[in-house]
């Protein structure tokens, strides 16, 4: 009669010696306590399933009277032999034995199974049976094996199998070995095997992370270098050797690559270098300095950062890092260096302050100059508000006019009066354009101030002149007049062409002319005295 199924212990150890074994490991944290038998192994069929574990345990319990394989009595005493190896072992081990490859496996190939499916009755059960989704695979290998006697290797093959309720792709490194009956003939094939899906997932990570990291340093440029500090040997791309002239398979002592830093920065790389050396350091480097290619003699700039990894004892055993090209980052500062000198010297030499205000948030940004022209004074630290304090009271509306233009138009023009300190009056000019933020929002506006009061005050005295100018040529024509009316004689004026540009009263009754035809030059000098 079939005895029942026991469930799986649930009683765990812990194994204290080192495996490099995922599947041993995985089974060490759930191995069953070891089964001794209660059966004299003189007299027992299971004599050969001692110390087996929970594997032995099953192989008890299959109803053998009912199963193909018949009975153990009946088997091979080189099955049981090849049973009792297996169930012993630490090892994942399998076997297949006879013409329906009837299974047999131990407690250290059980997590290859899986949480559910295929364990406990995979035990004694038939291949075909058991490996549906990967028979047309292993069967012509286990049939090879069986009909030449020849094993088989595979290393970290992948090989996808139903677990866990899915398909899982799973890496093996396993062999196929002939196994032989009393008579010699080969009868099965014993599988001893280990899953590695962790360490070739694990080797494939580290491949793409290289992968990643080559093509970062590749799409960014980069030199990489590596230095044994014990040797001072170091090791770079091919593109940090073709910087400092080297050959492409050359490792060089450090002292010839230094050759290569422009003189007057060697002994500053070296010193940092010798630093970033030393365990107090920290390990860190950070420093920027010019190579000189030995050939072409032509400069590069470069910034160097590096790590120095540290012993037990303090004692740098690895310094590495990465060099990039910064030449025309460089070049390009000191070209926006030049620009804003440029700036900032015509800034200064028109007496221009400078402004940035973010009306949204109500904050403002200004040179000591632009505090200057607005207060007379340089005061730091100024709001918008503490500013508004120093508009013109009669001029507050020019600015509220000129802000709302320049919300709806992008920029805006005014030219209020301030009121200093001391109190004297100052007016000055305000431009401004609308800066575009992240946002595409626009409340931040950035102009220039400048004094204008010498310019205006220079205006109205202008004004002022051509005021008392026309003023005055109006009171000349006006006495003029007076004097001409006045006289009894005819008096006109003409120009080179003859027509009148000025005529008295007396005329305008001598000739009979009407005055508007007279103004107009309908009647010249000689049609005049034609007339008379």
């Amino acid at each position: 009669m079939k005895k029942s199924v026991p469930s799986e212990p649930q009683q765990k150890i812990k194994l204290l010696t080192f495996t490099k074994t995922k599947t041993v490991i995985l089974y060490a944290a759930a191995l069953p306590k070891t089964r001794k038998l209660n059966q004299d192994p003189n007299t027992s069929d299971f004599y050969f399933l001692q110390n087996g574990g929970e594997a032995a345990e099953l192989i008890e319990n299959i109803d053998w009277e009912s199963h193909t394989l018949g009975t153990p009595d009946t088997w091979p005493e080189n099955l049981k032999n090849t049973i009792a190896t297996i169930v012993c072992s630490k090892f994942p081990m399998f076997l297949w034995w006879g013409d329906q490859l009837i299974q047999f496996y131990n407690d250290a190939y059980r997590p290859s199974f899986g949480n559910e499916g295929r364990h406990p009755k995979a035990m004694g059960q038939k291949a075909v049976d058991c490996w549906p989704e990967i028979w047309d695979f292993i069967h012509p290998l286990i049939q090879k094996v069986l009909s030449t006697g020849e094993s088989i290797w595979y290393d970290d093959l992948l090989l996808p199998i139903f677990r866990n309720g899915k398909m899982e792709d799973v890496y093996w490194t396993f062999s196929y070995s002939p196994i032989r009956d009393d008579r010699r003939q080969i009868k099965g094939v014993l599988v001893i095997c280990n899953e590695t899906t962790e360490k070739v997932n694990s080797r494939l990570h580290l491949q793409q992370s290289s992968d990643e990291l080559e093509f970062a340093i590749n799409a960014a440029e980069f030199g990489t270098y590596d230095l044994d500090p014990r040797t001072r040997r170091f090791s770079s791309n091919a593109r940090l050797k073709d910087w400092f002239g080297l050959k492409a398979d050359q490792q060089v002592k450090l002292e010839h690559a230094l050759g290569a830093v422009a003189e007057n920065d060697r002994q500053r790389v070296t010193e940092s270098i010798n630093y970033a050396l030393r365990y107090e350091s920290g390990g860190r480097y950070d420093i920027e300095y010019t190579i000189i290619h030995p050939i072409t003699k032509i400069p590069r700039i470069v910034h160097a950062l590096g790590k120095a990894w540290f012993d037990n004892t303090k004692t740098a055993y690895r310094f590495n890092g990465i060099l990039q090209d910064i030449t025309e980052h460089r070049k390009a500062s000191q070209e926006l260096q030049k620009s804003r000198q440029l700036t900032d010297l015509t800034i200064q030499s028109m007496a221009l302050g400078l402004f940035s205000v973010d009306y949204a948030a109500d904050t403002l940004e200004y040179s000591d100059e632009f505090s200057r022209i607005l207060t007379g004074n340089f005061k730091p630290g100024l709001g918008r508000k503490d500013f508004l304090k120093y508009v013109h009271p009669d001029d507050l509306h020019l600015m509220t006019g000129a802000i709302k233009s320049g919300m709806e138009n992008g920029t805006f023009n005014y030219a209020p009066r301030v009121i200093w300190d001391d109190g004297s009056i100052h007016h000055i000019a305000i431009s401004a354009a609308r800066i575009i933020n992240s946002e595409a929002k626009a409340p931040m506006f950035s102009g220039t101030v400048a004094d204008i009061t010498e310019k205006e005050n220079s205006r109205l005295a202008l004004e002022q002149a051509q005021s008392r100018l026309e003023m005055t040529k109006r009171e000349a024509d006006r006495h003029f007049s007076n004097v001409t009316d006045s006289s009894p004689t005819g008096l006109w004026l003409s120009n080179p062409q003859g027509m009148f540009t000025y005529f008295n009263k007396t005329l305008i009754d001598f000739t009979g002319v009407p005055y508007q035809e007279l103004l107009e030059g309908k009647c010249n000098l000689g049609h005049c005295r034609a007339g008379l």
